[in-house]
């Protein structure tokens, strides 16, 4: 019974010491500043340079992409997906 509680505890030590570690290892993401919910009243707009930016600004991300396929996840970096007439269909964060 003594060996069971002691092979138990030493188990648990070593489970703790390994999950504490790899964890500690994992790079600490920066705070996400992007909030696209912040401009969802420009969705229906016309894509101009003047509204491009104001999105940019109103969101606070940090970069802005316009249709892009980049697979490179960014939650800082603003989305902007528009229909054929350059009109705002979509907007995200990531």
């Amino acid at each position: 019974m003594k060996n069971f509680l002691i092979t138990g505890l030493l188990s648990g030590l070593f489970l703790a010491v390994t999950l504490t570690s790899a964890h500690a290892n994992e790079p600490e993401q920066p705070a996400q500043r992007c909030d696209a919910r912040r401009v969802t009243y420009l969705i229906g707009e016309y894509l101009s340079r003047s509204v491009r930016d104001e999105a940019f600004r109103v969101s606070r991300a940090t970069s802005i992409k316009v249709n892009s396929r980049d697979l490179d996840p960014d939650n800082n970096r603003l989305q902007i997906r528009t229909d054929i007439n350059l009109e705002i269909i979509a907007m995200y964060c990531g």
